[in-house]
């Protein structure tokens, strides 16, 4: 409808202007959350995309998790970017997954020793 595609562009200026909860509350409101989850993901902000997807669209949750593994094989992030599938899957219940993330966890990934501790202390809870 008209309002859908009014939030929509509001949504996109929102966002292009790095106001992302207003862009995000836009999308929301024309119904369109699988369009924020791109935006976020577009501009680097996989957190929020993980939980936008874990909230509106949790069939998509395991799509969405595969490709920021993806995106963090293929970038350099630090060691807090590797973190945060870690943290959802613990967070979902996904256990299995949250171990084997926070053993991926090596010095080629950071040389922060004390987080390298602190995660492999989380993978043996």
């Amino acid at each position: 409808s008209g309002i859908n595609a009014e939030y929509g562009g509001q949504a996109r200026v929102a966002f292009e202007a790095k106001e992302f909860a207003k862009a995000e509350t836009f999308l929301l409101r024309a119904e369109r959350p699988e369009l924020a989850v791109k935006f976020y993901k577009d501009s680097g902000h996989w957190e929020d995309a993980l939980r936008l997807t874990q909230e509106y669209l949790p069939h998509k949750l395991q799509q969405i998790q595969d490709e920021y593994e993806s995106y963090l094989a293929t970038s350099s992030g630090g060691g807090d970017d590797m973190l945060t599938p870690a943290k959802t899957w613990e967070a979902n219940g996904d256990y299995s997954r949250a171990i084997e993330a926070y053993l991926k966890m090596t010095v080629m990934q950071t040389t922060d020793y004390a987080l390298l501790e602190e995660v492999w202390y989380k993978a043996l809870e």
